[in-house]
């Protein structure tokens, strides 16, 4: 596929690099404000439609270009006060429910890397434990060694009895 990245820079106004922050600061973004940006990128695309910039030829980029407009506004609105800048109340307005959306967007909780590595690992522990008849302290050094996960053998036994739901007594 060919795409006209000249139009895109033409539409935005904004470098390569620039775009690709962008797209990296939208891949950070809560659902609820990825959705105000793809609400924001509908408005820019009505108003934008009836100007003399839109192309039939190139609507893909057309419609990525206000895409990239409708984050760049979206980060300019959120980071406004840390330029310390006059913005009137409904600015303020407008930062303060962004901000809202971006704190419940958050996960509420964040499972530890190596319990997901574990949960992966499960049916290896239990034919470990049981089949091989080994200890914890052993099982921990065969996942350092042979799983490059690196856990105390306390740690995995918590684990392991938590996602086998309190099985296992040994």
């Amino acid at each position: 596929m060919n795409y006209d990245s000249t139009y895109v820079q033409e539409l935005t106004k904004i470098p390569s690099a620039r775009r690709g922050d962008l797209v990296r600061y939208y891949g950070r973004l809560p659902e609820q404000m990825c959705i105000e940006v793809h609400r924001m990128q509908t408005e820019l695309i009505r108003s934008h439609r009836n100007s003399g910039a839109y192309r039939k030829d190139a609507l893909s980029e057309f419609t990525y270009a206000m895409f990239i407009i409708a984050l760049e506004n979206l980060k300019k609105t959120e980071t406004v006060l840390q330029r310390k800048k006059r913005i009137n109340l409904s600015d303020t307005k407008k930062l303060s429910e962004l901000r809202v959306l971006r704190i419940k967007g958050k996960e509420k909780t964040k499972r530890a890397k190596n319990m997901e590595k574990l949960e992966n690992l499960y049916y290896v522990i239990k034919q470990l434990r049981n089949d091989e008849n080994l200890s914890w302290r052993q099982v921990s050094v065969y996942l350092k060694k042979y799983h490059r996960l690196d856990v105390s053998f306390s740690y995995l036994r918590q684990c392991f009895l938590e996602l086998s739901g309190g099985l296992d007594e040994s």
